[in-house]
């Protein structure tokens, strides 16, 4: 994805900023599951769940091992990138630090961290390396991945519930019914379709400027 906007936005990006991307990414998701495996006690009902509890001691591991090569490649990115990333890192603890003192009824405030975080992080290397203004064109395509990110935040919810309720961990699917979840998702679906159509506009159209002058 961050591969997909720095082309459309012409904006050179070199493969270690992906990697440090993909890196994170990965890092984030292991450690929330290594949370979870501990928050999930003897009484499991979860494949997924039971196969991070039996194999914390290598999950911890494989945490230690991402961890060590994302700093090795903090040495090989653009400065302004860094900057980027140290925002985020914020915004990610914050995020893990909800998880333990906010109660679970603030679950759509979390939710909506993880997916202004993701959309943030895919966009990081463009915006800071390409010097991009904040037009309707960027602000359209930005609000699309972050509506695409809880689209499939809603769908993990759903597919979570019963491991999440689990391990104690909050999730939408538990807070609203089925018919909420579906109205929702749709709901979604459809204003990303108008946004699609509205920023790609925007963007051609700045686009055939930019080829006439």
């Amino acid at each position: 994805m961050s591969l997909f906007v720095s082309k459309m936005f012409t904006v050179p990006v070199n493969w270690y900023s992906v990697l440090s991307l993909f890196l994170s990414v990965l890092l984030i998701y292991s450690f929330d599951h290594y949370q979870d495996a501990g928050n999930g006690g003897q009484e499991h009902n979860s494949r997924r769940l039971a196969f991070y509890q039996n194999h914390q001691k290598r999950l911890k591991s494989f945490i230690f091992l991402v961890a060590l090569l994302l700093f090795i490649s903090l040495w090989y990115l653009p400065l302004e990138v860094i900057k980027g990333g140290l925002i985020l890192a914020f915004i990610v603890a914050v995020y893990f630090f909800s998880l333990k003192v906010l109660p679970n009824s603030s679950i759509f405030f979390k939710e909506l961290l993880v997916a202004i975080t993701y959309s943030l992080g895919v966009f990081l290397p463009s915006y800071s390396l390409g010097n991009l203004s904040l037009d309707w064109s960027l602000v359209g395509v930005f609000l699309t991945i972050l509506l695409l990110a809880m689209m499939n935040l809603l769908i993990f919810s759903i597919s979570d519930k019963d491991t999440d309720r689990i391990t104690g961990q909050p999730n939408i699917a538990q807070k609203i019914s089925p018919k909420s979840n579906l109205l929702i998702g749709v709901v979604l679906a459809i204003v990303n379709l108008g946004l699609i159509w509205t920023s790609w506009f925007g963007f051609a159209h700045i686009s055939e400027i930019g080829r006439a002058h």
